[in-house]
């Protein structure tokens, strides 16, 4: 899973990693994220029943949790738009 920016990607996770450090996000930033979900022996592409982002703000501790979409392929993605005046995750 790549978590990208405007210009550079932040990071690369495995399950059930989190990221190292801390995004955030003002405005109307916009968050996209594109990930592809893979078998553990196999590595191919696999939709599971349910996939969920789980986003937590560090400063009060709020969780905001984001369905994700995934085709059969096992690739997925989505697009958060920040529209609080400061949210950080």
């Amino acid at each position: 899973m790549n978590i990208l920016t405007s210009l550079s990607v932040l990071g690369s996770l495995t399950y059930p990693s989190k990221l190292s450090k801390t995004l955030n996000l003002e405005g109307s930033d916009t968050l996209k994220l594109t990930l592809q979900i893979k078998d553990k022996a196999t590595q191919a592409g696999i939709q599971p029943h349910q996939a969920f982002l789980l986003l937590t703000n560090e400063d009060t501790d709020v969780d905001s949790v984001q369905v994700l979409g995934v085709a059969n392929s096992g690739r997925g993605k989505l697009e958060l738009v920040s529209v609080i005046s400061r949210v950080e995750f």
